[in-house]
């Protein structure tokens, strides 16, 4: 029975000292808390491993929600791998008590659908994952038969933009002007993911796919 008890501790300790939990088979990390007291409210940062549906994030949130069941309000923010975490979260739950789940960035289904590029008339050049800035918006470049350069931005299963870009060599890399006003331009870097640039510079880089 000792012997049982203190191993139970041990894990206890473990998990606690990581701040990693396992909730449904999703490893998840609280990376930030802020605390404030006086009005009974914690803000946390949570790291998953990767996009999960809302169900497992309700699941989660009420487990933290037992970890802190000192304060009144929960205010959960969920990042993925690559992401900012002093940017705008991929998703949240809070308890103000009740729970409210929003998910901002795209979900797994929509990924799969965003990335879907046979409805597209002409020659894919690229597709890439912008899950900072863009919040998991799917960028495809491509070629129409005219020969214009497209660069599609997929925000969700209907929603897109589309904007002719003018193709040149920048530093032996291929660069892709937005032709706006603010100057900003992608470049295909050595890594082949996207890099994007405006006039102060590069703000972002997307994942290639």
């Amino acid at each position: 029975m000792k012997k049982s008890r203190l191993f139970f501790v041990i894990l206890v300790l473990f998990f606690s000292c990581n701040n990693s939990l396992i909730s449904n088979d999703i490893n998840y990390k609280i990376i930030e808390t802020t605390e404030n007291k006086n009005i009974s409210k914690i803000n946390i940062k949570v790291l998953l491993p990767e996009k999960v549906n809302r169900k497992k994030l309700e699941n989660i949130a009420y487990e933290i929600k037992e970890t802190y069941s000192n304060f009144e309000n929960i205010w959960i923010s969920y990042f993925i791998p690559n992401m900012e975490i002093n940017s705008v979260s991929w998703a949240f739950s809070n308890f103000t008590p009740n729970l409210e789940i929003e998910i901002v960035g795209t979900d797994g289904r929509t990924d799969k659908i965003n990335t879907n590029t046979s409805k597209i008339k002409g020659e894919i050049l690229g597709k890439w994952q912008c899950n900072k800035s863009l919040m998991g918006a799917i960028l495809v470049l491509y070629r129409k038969d005219t020969g214009d350069i497209i660069m599609r931005i997929n925000w969700d299963a209907e929603n897109f933009t589309e904007n002719v870009v003018s193709e040149s060599l920048y530093k032996n890399l291929k660069r892709y002007d937005d032709n706006n006003d603010n100057g900003e331009f992608y470049l295909i870097e050595n890594n082949n993911n996207l890099g994007m640039y405006g006039i102060n510079g590069k703000f972002d880089e997307a994942l290639k796919l």
